[in-house]
Protein backbone atom coordinates (compact mmCIF):
# COMPACT_ATOMS: atom_id res chain seq x y z
CA UNK A 1 0.00 0.00 0.00
CA UNK A 2 1.40 3.40 -0.94
CA UNK A 3 1.79 6.44 1.28
CA UNK A 4 -0.92 8.39 -0.56
CA UNK A 5 -3.71 5.97 0.27
CA UNK A 6 -4.67 7.12 3.80
CA UNK A 7 -4.73 10.77 2.67
CA UNK A 8 -6.95 9.96 -0.29
CA UNK A 9 -9.35 7.91 1.78
CA UNK A 10 -10.00 10.53 4.45
CA UNK A 11 -12.64 12.81 2.87
CA UNK A 12 -16.23 11.68 3.18
CA UNK A 13 -17.11 14.23 0.51
CA UNK A 14 -15.27 15.04 -2.67
CA UNK A 15 -16.60 18.16 -4.35
CA UNK A 16 -16.69 18.07 -8.12
CA UNK A 17 -15.93 21.77 -8.35
CA UNK A 18 -17.44 24.11 -10.89
CA UNK A 19 -15.25 26.47 -12.88
CA UNK A 20 -16.83 29.91 -12.46
CA UNK A 21 -16.67 32.29 -15.41
CA UNK A 22 -17.08 36.01 -15.68
CA UNK A 23 -20.18 37.18 -17.50
CA UNK A 24 -20.00 37.23 -21.31
CA UNK A 25 -16.18 37.15 -21.51
CA UNK A 26 -16.16 33.58 -20.13
CA UNK A 27 -12.81 34.31 -18.52
CA UNK A 28 -12.21 32.38 -15.31
CA UNK A 29 -13.48 34.14 -12.20
CA UNK A 30 -10.64 33.46 -9.79
CA UNK A 31 -12.26 35.31 -6.88
CA UNK A 32 -15.33 33.09 -7.06
CA UNK A 33 -13.13 30.02 -7.51
CA UNK A 34 -11.15 30.87 -4.39
CA UNK A 35 -14.31 31.40 -2.33
CA UNK A 36 -15.63 28.00 -3.30
CA UNK A 37 -12.35 26.18 -2.72
CA UNK A 38 -11.83 27.75 0.69
CA UNK A 39 -15.36 26.76 1.71
CA UNK A 40 -14.61 23.19 0.72
CA UNK A 41 -11.36 23.23 2.67
CA UNK A 42 -13.12 24.64 5.74
CA UNK A 43 -15.40 21.57 5.67
CA UNK A 44 -12.46 19.23 4.94
CA UNK A 45 -14.02 18.19 1.64
CA UNK A 46 -11.71 16.87 -1.03
CA UNK A 47 -11.58 18.80 -4.31
CA UNK A 48 -11.84 17.51 -7.88
CA UNK A 49 -10.93 19.94 -10.65
CA UNK A 50 -11.70 19.84 -14.40
CA UNK A 51 -14.37 17.14 -14.35
CA UNK A 52 -17.67 17.44 -16.18
CA UNK A 53 -18.98 19.72 -13.42
CA UNK A 54 -15.87 21.86 -13.90
CA UNK A 55 -16.33 21.93 -17.69
CA UNK A 56 -12.87 20.46 -18.04
CA UNK A 57 -13.28 19.60 -21.70
CA UNK A 58 -14.05 23.27 -22.44
CA UNK A 59 -10.89 24.55 -20.77
CA UNK A 60 -7.61 24.95 -22.61
CA UNK A 61 -4.41 23.40 -21.28
CA UNK A 62 -3.14 26.90 -20.52
CA UNK A 63 -6.28 27.70 -18.50
CA UNK A 64 -5.97 24.49 -16.53
CA UNK A 65 -2.34 25.17 -15.71
CA UNK A 66 -3.20 28.72 -14.65
CA UNK A 67 -5.84 27.31 -12.33
CA UNK A 68 -3.38 24.80 -10.86
CA UNK A 69 -0.85 27.58 -10.26
CA UNK A 70 -3.57 29.65 -8.59
CA UNK A 71 -4.70 26.75 -6.41
CA UNK A 72 -1.13 26.01 -5.40
CA UNK A 73 -0.82 29.54 -4.00
CA UNK A 74 -3.92 29.00 -1.83
CA UNK A 75 -2.13 26.26 0.18
CA UNK A 76 -5.34 24.35 0.86
CA UNK A 77 -4.99 21.58 3.43
CA UNK A 78 -7.24 19.09 1.62
CA UNK A 79 -6.53 16.56 -1.13
CA UNK A 80 -6.96 17.82 -4.69
CA UNK A 81 -7.47 15.64 -7.77
CA UNK A 82 -7.39 16.56 -11.42
CA UNK A 83 -9.68 14.93 -13.93
CA UNK A 84 -7.77 13.53 -16.90
CA UNK A 85 -8.84 14.17 -20.52
CA UNK A 86 -10.49 11.04 -21.86
CA UNK A 87 -10.67 11.54 -25.60
CA UNK A 88 -7.22 10.16 -26.55
CA UNK A 89 -4.51 8.22 -24.77
CA UNK A 90 -1.84 10.65 -25.94
CA UNK A 91 -3.62 13.68 -24.51
CA UNK A 92 -4.39 11.85 -21.27
CA UNK A 93 -0.76 10.79 -20.79
CA UNK A 94 0.49 14.26 -21.72
CA UNK A 95 -1.77 15.89 -19.13
CA UNK A 96 -0.62 13.51 -16.39
CA UNK A 97 3.00 14.28 -17.26
CA UNK A 98 2.34 18.02 -17.07
CA UNK A 99 0.62 17.59 -13.71
CA UNK A 100 3.80 16.13 -12.22
CA UNK A 101 4.94 19.73 -11.71
CA UNK A 102 2.04 20.42 -9.34
CA UNK A 103 1.26 19.25 -5.83
CA UNK A 104 -1.84 17.31 -6.77
CA UNK A 105 -2.74 14.26 -4.72
CA UNK A 106 -4.00 12.28 -7.69
CA UNK A 107 -6.28 11.88 -10.70
CA UNK A 108 -9.85 11.11 -11.66
CA UNK A 109 -9.87 8.93 -14.78
CA UNK A 110 -12.97 7.70 -16.56
CA UNK A 111 -13.47 5.27 -19.38
CA UNK A 112 -12.72 6.87 -22.76
CA UNK A 113 -15.35 9.06 -24.37
CA UNK A 114 -17.31 8.11 -27.49
CA UNK A 115 -15.23 5.13 -28.62
CA UNK A 116 -16.98 2.64 -26.29
CA UNK A 117 -14.05 0.22 -25.84
CA UNK A 118 -14.55 -3.33 -24.61
CA UNK A 119 -12.90 -5.01 -21.66
CA UNK A 120 -9.49 -5.43 -23.28
CA UNK A 121 -9.37 -1.87 -24.61
CA UNK A 122 -10.37 -0.49 -21.22
CA UNK A 123 -7.77 -2.64 -19.47
CA UNK A 124 -4.95 -1.41 -21.66
CA UNK A 125 -6.18 2.21 -21.43
CA UNK A 126 -6.14 2.23 -17.64
CA UNK A 127 -2.91 0.20 -17.40
CA UNK A 128 -1.11 2.78 -19.50
CA UNK A 129 -2.37 5.67 -17.36
CA UNK A 130 -1.87 3.96 -14.01
CA UNK A 131 1.69 3.12 -14.98
CA UNK A 132 2.70 6.73 -15.52
CA UNK A 133 0.45 8.36 -12.88
CA UNK A 134 2.53 7.38 -9.82
CA UNK A 135 -0.13 9.08 -7.72
CA UNK A 136 -3.50 7.84 -6.45
CA UNK A 137 -6.16 7.28 -9.08
CA UNK A 138 -9.93 7.36 -8.71
CA UNK A 139 -11.60 5.48 -11.56
CA UNK A 140 -14.87 6.93 -12.82
CA UNK A 141 -17.81 4.98 -14.20
CA UNK A 142 -20.26 7.35 -15.88
CA UNK A 143 -21.81 5.55 -18.87
CA UNK A 144 -24.42 8.24 -19.54
CA UNK A 145 -21.56 10.60 -20.48
CA UNK A 146 -18.91 8.27 -21.89
CA UNK A 147 -21.25 5.85 -23.65
CA UNK A 148 -19.71 2.76 -22.06
CA UNK A 149 -19.79 1.05 -18.67
CA UNK A 150 -16.56 0.41 -16.81
CA UNK A 151 -15.92 -3.28 -17.39
CA UNK A 152 -15.83 -5.47 -14.29
CA UNK A 153 -13.52 -7.75 -16.26
CA UNK A 154 -11.10 -4.86 -16.75
CA UNK A 155 -11.41 -3.94 -13.08
CA UNK A 156 -10.49 -7.49 -12.08
CA UNK A 157 -7.17 -7.03 -13.89
CA UNK A 158 -6.56 -3.52 -12.54
CA UNK A 159 -7.62 -4.06 -8.93
CA UNK A 160 -4.13 -4.77 -7.55
CA UNK A 161 -2.41 -1.72 -9.02
CA UNK A 162 -1.07 0.02 -5.88
CA UNK A 163 -2.03 3.53 -6.98
CA UNK A 164 -5.63 2.55 -7.76
CA UNK A 165 -7.42 3.48 -4.56
CA UNK A 166 -11.05 4.34 -5.31
CA UNK A 167 -13.87 4.15 -7.83
CA UNK A 168 -16.57 6.74 -8.37
CA UNK A 169 -19.72 5.08 -9.68
CA UNK A 170 -22.28 7.29 -11.40
CA UNK A 171 -24.18 4.49 -13.10
CA UNK A 172 -27.19 4.97 -10.85
CA UNK A 173 -27.39 1.17 -10.72
CA UNK A 174 -26.90 -0.59 -7.39
CA UNK A 175 -26.26 -3.94 -9.04
CA UNK A 176 -23.37 -2.39 -10.98
CA UNK A 177 -21.95 -0.89 -7.79
CA UNK A 178 -22.25 -4.24 -6.02
CA UNK A 179 -20.47 -5.94 -8.92
CA UNK A 180 -17.54 -3.55 -8.52
CA UNK A 181 -17.34 -4.17 -4.78
CA UNK A 182 -17.26 -7.92 -5.30
CA UNK A 183 -14.65 -7.61 -8.02
CA UNK A 184 -12.31 -5.22 -6.20
CA UNK A 185 -13.05 -5.16 -2.44
CA UNK A 186 -9.76 -3.37 -1.69
CA UNK A 187 -10.80 -0.32 -3.71
CA UNK A 188 -13.07 2.23 -2.04
CA UNK A 189 -16.44 2.64 -3.73
CA UNK A 190 -17.68 6.24 -3.86
CA UNK A 191 -21.22 7.22 -4.76
CA UNK A 192 -21.27 9.56 -7.75
CA UNK A 193 -24.86 10.82 -7.47
CA UNK A 194 -25.91 13.01 -4.54
CA UNK A 195 -29.41 11.59 -4.16
CA UNK A 196 -28.24 7.95 -4.07
CA UNK A 197 -25.83 8.21 -1.13
CA UNK A 198 -28.14 6.47 1.41
CA UNK A 199 -28.60 3.52 -0.96
CA UNK A 200 -24.90 3.28 -1.76
CA UNK A 201 -24.05 3.35 1.94
CA UNK A 202 -25.87 0.02 2.34
CA UNK A 203 -23.37 -1.49 -0.11
CA UNK A 204 -20.36 -0.25 1.83
CA UNK A 205 -19.69 3.00 -0.03
CA UNK A 206 -17.06 5.10 1.72
CA UNK A 207 -18.31 8.53 0.65
CA UNK A 208 -19.74 10.78 -2.03
CA UNK A 209 -18.42 12.71 -5.00
CA UNK A 210 -20.85 15.59 -4.93
CA UNK A 211 -22.11 18.36 -7.18
CA UNK A 212 -24.35 19.90 -4.53
CA UNK A 213 -21.47 20.42 -2.10
CA UNK A 214 -20.53 23.36 -4.33
CA UNK A 215 -23.65 24.97 -2.87
CA UNK A 216 -23.94 23.44 0.61
CA UNK A 217 -20.56 21.92 1.57
CA UNK A 218 -21.39 21.57 5.26
CA UNK A 219 -24.92 20.27 4.72
CA UNK A 220 -23.75 17.65 2.22
CA UNK A 221 -21.03 16.46 4.58
CA UNK A 222 -23.61 16.07 7.34
CA UNK A 223 -25.89 14.18 4.94
CA UNK A 224 -23.09 11.77 4.03
CA UNK A 225 -22.22 11.17 7.68
CA UNK A 226 -25.87 10.46 8.48
CA UNK A 227 -26.19 8.19 5.45
CA UNK A 228 -23.13 6.15 6.43
CA UNK A 229 -24.62 5.67 9.88
CA UNK A 230 -28.00 4.65 8.43
CA UNK A 231 -29.75 7.68 9.93
CA UNK A 232 -30.75 9.74 6.88
CA UNK A 233 -34.47 9.26 6.25
CA UNK A 234 -35.44 12.51 4.54
CA UNK A 235 -36.36 13.17 0.91
CA UNK A 236 -34.50 16.45 0.41
CA UNK A 237 -31.74 15.18 -1.88
CA UNK A 238 -34.21 13.18 -3.98
CA UNK A 239 -36.16 16.41 -4.48
CA UNK A 240 -32.93 18.28 -5.21
CA UNK A 241 -32.09 15.81 -7.96
CA UNK A 242 -35.43 16.51 -9.61
CA UNK A 243 -34.92 20.28 -9.40
CA UNK A 244 -31.45 20.00 -10.91
CA UNK A 245 -32.41 17.69 -13.76
CA UNK A 246 -33.88 20.36 -16.05
CA UNK A 247 -30.58 20.75 -17.92
CA UNK A 248 -27.20 19.09 -18.18
CA UNK A 249 -24.78 19.48 -15.27
CA UNK A 250 -23.34 22.02 -14.39
CA UNK A 251 -25.97 24.38 -15.86
CA UNK A 252 -28.48 24.00 -12.98
CA UNK A 253 -25.96 24.09 -10.14
CA UNK A 254 -24.38 27.24 -11.56
CA UNK A 255 -27.82 28.82 -11.84
CA UNK A 256 -28.52 27.96 -8.20
CA UNK A 257 -25.16 29.34 -7.08
CA UNK A 258 -25.87 32.54 -8.98
CA UNK A 259 -29.26 32.87 -7.26
CA UNK A 260 -27.48 32.59 -3.92
CA UNK A 261 -24.76 35.07 -4.95
CA UNK A 262 -22.09 32.41 -4.50
CA UNK A 263 -20.88 33.27 -8.00
CA UNK A 264 -21.39 36.46 -9.98
CA UNK A 265 -22.31 34.74 -13.25
CA UNK A 266 -24.03 31.52 -14.23
CA UNK A 267 -22.35 31.46 -17.64
CA UNK A 268 -21.26 28.13 -19.10
CA UNK A 269 -19.29 27.42 -22.25
CA UNK A 270 -20.82 26.07 -25.41
CA UNK A 271 -22.17 23.59 -26.24
CA UNK A 272 -23.82 24.13 -22.84
CA UNK A 273 -26.14 27.09 -22.44
CA UNK A 274 -27.62 28.67 -19.34
CA UNK A 275 -30.80 29.28 -21.38
CA UNK A 276 -31.54 25.55 -21.31
CA UNK A 277 -33.15 26.13 -17.90
CA UNK A 278 -36.62 27.45 -18.71
CA UNK A 279 -37.59 28.48 -15.18
CA UNK A 280 -35.64 29.21 -12.01
CA UNK A 281 -38.60 28.84 -9.67
CA UNK A 282 -37.81 25.22 -8.81
CA UNK A 283 -34.32 26.31 -7.73
CA UNK A 284 -35.76 29.04 -5.50
CA UNK A 285 -38.05 26.48 -3.89
CA UNK A 286 -35.10 24.13 -3.45
CA UNK A 287 -33.06 26.74 -1.60
CA UNK A 288 -35.93 27.50 0.76
CA UNK A 289 -36.30 23.80 1.43
CA UNK A 290 -32.54 23.56 2.07
CA UNK A 291 -32.71 26.33 4.65
CA UNK A 292 -35.54 24.56 6.44
CA UNK A 293 -33.70 21.24 6.40
CA UNK A 294 -30.48 22.78 7.71
CA UNK A 295 -32.35 24.55 10.49
CA UNK A 296 -34.01 21.29 11.51
CA UNK A 297 -30.55 19.67 11.65
CA UNK A 298 -28.99 22.54 13.58
CA UNK A 299 -26.69 23.38 10.70
CA UNK A 300 -25.44 26.51 9.00
CA UNK A 301 -23.22 26.93 6.00
CA UNK A 302 -19.62 28.10 6.19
Amino acid sequence: MNNYTPFLKNPLVWTACITPFKDHSLNIDYEALERNLRKQAACENGIILFGSTGEGLSLSIEEKKNILNFVRRLSLDVPILSAVPTYSLESAMDWIKQCQDYELQGYLISTPLYTCPGAEGQTQWFQALLTIAQRPVMLYNVPRRTGVKLSAEALSVLKDYPFLVSLKDSSGCLSTAFEYIKTAPRIDLLCGDDHLMPAYSTLGSKGLVSVLSNVWPNFVKYYVQESLEGKWKKSFFWNAQHALSSASNPVPVKALMRLLNLISSDMVRLPLSKNDIPDLQSLRVLQQSALEEMESCGLSEV
